[in-house]
């Protein structure tokens, strides 16, 4: 068991080591990538766009004749490889396989500046998206092809409009259209300084519109779902990059900084806790809750040893 310990300890110090050589960013203080936005207008103009779209499919309007026209047409000209890879791509927009990868971006950027700063935005990022969560079962639009198959198409549900489905999931916003957005957006504020322009442009609009394409095409959203979903995610990283992260007051948290690998380890522990219990699978929410716990115990642990 000591033995153990000991791997694991002299593991541990490795890792953060190598992590501090590797970070391809050279400046000695942690900052978000880009310039704060001054303009509230292209807020102002997304939330108008959610609620437009919003009140143009609460009755037959011609957003959701578009929806219907361009379902019909995709169910008309299926590929058989196009269904398997718009299956493998949908992906970019699910939250299970994004968010970790951007988690450990953020990971390796908090032990490379000895701070809790990047994990806090990256949580202040990732809070929101459950807002989202709660408006896709509040609006009640039932999915484009409900319980349909890969290029199979079993029912067509009678009513596009809102407010007309109560179940298991529904369509509107786009919650995987929104974790495009905030997700891909998130590592462009965390490693954007290491990334050319044109990396940083794709990364930025590549996910979205593939994410958009696919969930329209596989029966998973309505058209315009995906755009409801775009607005909501571009209120949110803006939101987030209005904030100074690397000079913001941290209040009762400044105990934290300059913060040692234990306490970068035990809140990121904390943080993908958070992340288990958003799923929407009672098992995982369960073991969210208590890695959640656990990751703060152990925070509190190293202060106390700390002192």
């Amino acid at each position: 068991m000591v033995q153990i310990r000991k791997w694991a300890h002299n593991t541990f110090w490795n890792s953060a080591a190598f992590a501090e050589r590797t970070w391809p960013i050279k400046q000695d203080k942690w900052e978000p990538f880009g310039k704060a936005p001054k303009s509230w207008l292209p807020d102002i103009l997304c939330a108008v766009g959610f609620v437009v779209i919003t009140v143009m499919l609460l009755f037959q309007s011609p957003l959701t004749e578009l929806d219907e026209a361009v379902r019909v047409f995709l169910h008309d000209n299926r590929m058989l490889w196009l269904d398997w890879v718009t299956r493998v791509l949908n992906h970019l927009g699910a939250g299970r396989v994004v968010a970790p990868m951007v988690l450990l971006v953020t990971l390796w950027c908090a032990v490379r500046y000895k701070s809790i700063r990047p994990l806090l935005m990256y949580t202040v990022a990732y809070l929101p998206l459950g807002i989202i969560f709660l408006m896709k079962h509040g609006f009640g639009r039932m999915l484009s092809q409900p319980g349909a198959k890969i290029g199979v198409i079993e029912q067509y549900p009678e009513k596009l409009e809102l407010f007309t489905y109560i179940g298991a999931g529904t369509a509107y916003p786009s919650g995987h259209a929104a974790n495009t957005i905030v997700w891909f957006g998130l590592a462009v504020l965390v490693i954007g300084a290491a990334l050319p322009r044109w990396l940083r442009i794709f990364l930025l609009v590549g996910p979205p519109v593939v994410v958009g394409f696919t969930q329209t095409y596989m029966g998973l959203h309505w058209l315009t779902d995906a755009p409801a979903g775009y607005l909501l995610g571009i209120l949110i990283i803006r939101s987030v990059r209005r904030v100074s992260w690397g000079t913001v007051p941290l209040g009762p948290l400044r105990r934290f900084e300059p913060a040692s690998p234990e306490i970068i380890v035990s809140a990121t522990v904390t943080v993908g806790g958070l992340l288990l219990c958003a799923t929407k699978y009672l098992p995982a929410m369960i073991l969210g809750v208590i890695i959640c716990i656990l990751g703060a115990l152990w925070m509190l642990k190293v202060l106390r040893q700390q002192r």
